[in-house]
């Protein structure tokens, strides 16, 4: 609820045509043990941009970055056994194309999976 609370209090402060961006995860395309409650935030995430884009007042756009386990965090790479981990500066360039673009609804991902 985190991310849904702070899009429903964010509106009434970000500027008109303004960008909003979540954060979701690897775990809508790839799966692993002890993962239920990650993947199914990571699914709410995602359902709540795609149906927001069409709600949001003000030409607001919201996107999600859909990132994965990062080279850069090597204590982390044990939780996600087999995932190819991705470079922070890639992480952060999909931020950067969610907000800077003209586009809503969109879930980015710099992951690479085996599908």
């Amino acid at each position: 609820m985190g991310q849904i609370n702070s899009v429903r209090a964010a509106i009434l402060f970000t500027a008109d045509k303004g960008s909003l961006t979540l954060l979701s995860g690897v775990l809508t395309d790839e799966v692993t043990f002890a993962a239920t409650i990650g993947t199914t935030i990571d699914y709410t995430v995602e359902g709540l941009v795609k149906a927001a884009t069409f709600e949001l007042p003000r030409g607001l756009r919201i996107n999600c970055v859909s990132r994965t386990v990062l080279t850069e965090s090597r204590a982390y790479h044990q939780y996600f056994p087999s995932f190819i981990p991705v470079d922070a500066s890639e992480v952060a360039q999909a931020y950067i194309r969610a907000i800077s673009d003209p586009m809503s609804g969109r879930i980015l991902k710099p992951h690479k999976t085996d599908s």
